[in-house]
């Protein structure tokens, strides 16, 4: 199955910081990001009740796609009916951060993981529906009323969208779906590979640990720091074996009963977060 290519535009001023190197260097094996991303002004004013941009008006704003299969729109003005994201003809999308950026940051989420996940449903319901976007006037049933942290949470309280932000899935049923549709299902080999990706969608290294702390109030906490306080000493020269010796100490104190059960599988816990992260910025933990 060949790779669903999306243009991303900006629509009007984004006064917040969204790393735009982050967005283009992601690599998927459902998607393409085409680059460069543009920005395009945003002619007139809101049309809507309480500020918000109607359809009608939006569409008006948003360029051709320009050979790509999907354009997605990323603004920051309010949509009609309070969404996050509306669909519109020609397969393109316009998403808003409007609201959304202060849920973001209350939750320690990375605003990039917002644009992830709109991608990652866009790109699915553009191929279960035969290469087309379906219009906001369609029946369609992709989405579900129940929040399971995934990408297809419907999100009717926008508060719920930071549980498909941080580690996000696919559920079961939306697998089935995707799977099962005749004449568009989507291979089961890319649905794997795609659950692989959506894990990497998460919070900072810093607000990782501290959720983990929060988590685990209790146990093995000046243990925690001093392991955290030795890997960033010698992040730069030493930090494969530090990591390892680290690793060595607390099967060591498992194993003369210094920790218990639960304390241990909590360290455990600390140090594949830390390796993790570690791995991902490059810097050769193995």
């Amino acid at each position: 199955m060949s790779k669903v290519k999306i243009k991303i535009v900006f629509l009007g001023h984004i006064p917040h910081s969204i790393d735009i190197d982050k967005i283009v260097k992601w690599q998927s094996e459902l998607f393409e990001i085409m680059k460069p991303i543009n920005t395009v002004a945003i002619v007139g004013n809101s049309d809507g009740a309480y500020w918000e941009f109607l359809d009608e008006n939006i569409e008006e704003q948003l360029p051709s796609r320009d050979g790509a299969d999907i354009l997605l729109a990323v603004t920051n003005v309010p949509l009609q009916s309070n969404y996050f994201a509306r669909r519109f003809a020609d397969n393109r999308v316009c998403m808003t951060y409007s609201t959304m950026t202060e849920i973001l940051k209350f939750d320690n989420i990375p605003l990039e993981n917002l644009l992830f996940r709109v991608l990652y449903s866009v790109a699915f319901v553009y191929r279960r529906y035969g290469n087309r976007m379906p219009l906001m006037t369609e029946d369609t049933n992709f989405t579900h009323d129940e929040t399971r942290g995934c990408i297809f949470d419907m999100n009717g309280v926008k508060t719920d969208v930071v549980y498909s932000l941080n580690g996000p899935q696919l559920c079961h049923s939306c697998v089935e779906n995707l799977t099962t549709t005749p004449k568009y299902k989507i291979e089961k080999e890319v649905i794997d590979k795609v659950q692989g990706e959506l894990k990497k969608i998460k919070k900072g290294l810093y607000y990782q640990l501290t959720d983990f702390i929060k988590r685990r109030p209790i146990f093995g906490n000046n243990y925690f720091i001093s392991c955290c306080n030795n890997i960033g000493c010698h992040r730069l020269d030493n930090r494969n074996n530090n990591l390892g010796e680290i690793n060595k100490m607390t099967i060591s104190n498992r194993h003369n009963g210094r920790l218990e059960k639960k304390q241990f599988q909590c360290l455990n816990e600390v140090l594949c977060i830390v390796s993790s992260v570690l791995i991902q910025e490059n810097i050769g933990v193995s």
